[in-house]
């Protein structure tokens, strides 16, 4: 007889550029980087302006300093203070303003992550101590079966044994299938920080770009209108292209376009319509 309790990792990788955007450097996670937005089926959301402004908005937007959270360097839990919305693991939420005729993006205090992710050592939180106990009456419920944590599921692999970890005896359910699990809960909350670090990262570009196209010259309430809604809409399509981490040549791809500056990104100002002929009416 046995007994298997799934569980779910992931990766992907990222590279360096940029001109007035500099991609944050950090150390990888054991193998590189993110989990699904989703420790089980259970999906999280990063997102920005969730409505585009109009430009009379943009005009009228008020002003305020950047909070904690920095382009300059990378994301901690610390930087997510609320638990997550329903049904995620983590939100990443931010702010757009306009200060002194420039874009200013500061996280929200709205960002949050679920305790099992902001504590992954914990087992009275990341879930392993359920595990544990399963394990435990399992055994005692079976003897001479066997006890494992399966194969990664859910999401590219970020950590997978060579064989799946059995175990035969009720001491092993700490020793063994306790501290397996405990490893599997810190890969997959260095994951999602990661993926939740490439939302802010996209915010961070696009603000920059923004106000590159500002000191050019371009129209400032324009320009914050267009970051807005492409913020909003491509962090969209992070998400639902890389399935929230979960798929890793998707989640790849992001981060090195990111990383790389997404340089057909552009704000192009809008044409005005020509004028008619004299004499003539359309």
């Amino acid at each position: 007889m046995r007994k298997l309790a799934t569980r779910t990792g992931c990766r992907a990788g990222g590279e360096s550029s940029g001109l007035l955007y500099r991609p944050i450097s950090y150390a990888e996670p054991r193998i590189a980087t993110r989990l699904s937005h989703d420790f089980s089926d259970v999906r999280a959301y990063g997102g920005g302006e969730e409505t585009p402004l109009s430009a009379d908005d943009a005009r009228s937007a008020t002003p305020g300093p950047p909070k904690s959270a920095s382009c300059d360097r990378p994301l901690t839990w610390a930087d997510f203070p609320g638990p997550a919305p329903d049904k995620h693991d983590a939100l990443t939420k931010w702010d757009l303003n306009l200060d002194g005729g420039k874009i200013r993006v500061s996280l929200s205090k709205k960002s949050g992550v679920r305790d099992r992710a902001r504590n992954p050592s914990d087992r009275a939180l990341n879930g392993c101590g359920e595990k544990v106990t399963a394990c435990e009456q399992w055994l005692q419920a079976n003897p001479g079966g066997w006890y494992s944590l399966g194969p990664v599921t859910g999401c590219a692999a970020a950590h997978s044994p060579n064989t799946p970890t059995k175990v035969t005896s009720i001491s092993e359910c700490q020793s063994v299938i306790g501290t397996e699990c405990d490893q599997v809960a810190q890969l997959r909350s260095d994951c999602l920080l990661r993926h939740e670090q490439y939302h802010w990262n996209l915010a961070c570009l696009f603000t920059a770009k923004g106000n590159a196209a500002i000191a050019a010259g371009a129209n400032t309430a324009a320009v914050f209108t267009w970051v807005a809604a492409r913020t909003n809409s491509l962090t969209k399509k992070y998400d639902k292209e890389s399935n929230h981490g979960g798929e890793a040549g998707a989640q790849a791809a992001w981060e090195s376009a990111i990383d790389g500056g997404m340089p057909d990104e552009k704000f192009t100002p809008a044409r005005k319509a020509p004028k008619s002929p004299p004499g003539k009416k359309k």
